[in-house]
């Protein structure tokens, strides 16, 4: 369906899209081809490798800057193809994986991610499958009661966070 700029959201999108084409003119061809499509499915953003879907509400909160870096984000799960490399890797644990990825690279681009993504330099060079793999590793231990690598997850919690030396301005990664 044609949308038209004259929709302040969609408009919002269609121009972080186009200023990343001077911010980060590689990574901008990336975002180009995916349709934008709205959507309450998501409370963010998110892609299926084929579109980008865009919450009304995340993108009317989020600033421009943000916005820049988020569409980034999710094109950078489709060139990364990690719609397709999953396998048989739990979904909400090879999205968090994913995301440690893309943020370094997000975060290397000199883009600034909301804050609540998820960031941690000691990811760095590392596949998303490698991280899952950590990600998991680290579950298990805390499942169990080991004593795991704790500096990712508080006491109990079984949900992968945010380094507490993540750089301060860090970017961050909604989806």
């Amino acid at each position: 369906m044609y949308r038209s700029i004259t929709d302040p959201e969609y408009g919002r999108l269609v121009r972080a899209r186009s200023r990343l084409g001077s911010k980060a003119p590689g990574y901008a061809s990336i975002v180009f081809g995916l349709p934008l499509v709205e959507t309450t499915a998501t409370d963010t953003m998110a892609t299926d490798g084929t579109s980008m879907f865009w919450n009304r509400a995340f993108v009317q909160n989020t600033p421009d800057a943000e916005l820049e870096a988020v569409v980034l984000h999710e094109g950078l799960h489709v060139v990364l193809m990690h719609h397709l490399l999953r396998g048989d890797i739990n979904p909400d644990l090879w999205n968090q994986a994913c995301d440690y990825a893309i943020n370094l690279i997000v975060w290397d681009a000199n883009l600034p991610l909301p804050d609540q993504a998820l960031f941690d330099p000691k990811y760095r060079g590392l596949s998303a499958k490698q991280i899952a793999k950590m990600l998991g590793d680290q579950e298990d231990d805390q499942q169990s009661g080991g004593e795991g690598d704790q500096q990712s997850g508080g006491e109990g919690d079984q949900t992968p966070q945010q380094s507490d030396d993540k750089p301060s301005g860090a970017p961050e990664n909604p989806t």
